[in-house]
């Protein structure tokens, strides 16, 4: 009886959860674009068997997909121009 009781609370108490919580501000406030400042320094590489990727001709074995980049913070050494806050 009690599992029957709980199977149809918990959808209720989900639902409930679901529609106030986001209006709590859980979720902060939303950051500012940084994409300039990280677009100097990315860098992305596609491999297959250790090998570079060139021309787009593919096989069936795995491919990796590598980015790379630098998030300029305060406290870098040396100090970024502009740091992201």
């Amino acid at each position: 009886m009690k599992k029957q009781r709980l199977r149809l609370l918990l959808p209720i108490l989900l639902l409930l959860a679901a529609l106030i919580l986001p209006a709590s501000g859980l979720a902060g406030e939303v950051g500012s674009d940084v994409t300039e400042l990280i677009m100097s320094t990315l860098t992305a590489s596609v491999t297959q068997n250790g090998e570079p990727v060139t021309g787009g001709t593919l096989t069936d074995d795995r491919v990796r997909v590598a980015f790379s980049f630098d998030v300029p913070v305060l406290g870098d050494d040396p100090a970024p121009e502009q740091p992201i806050l």
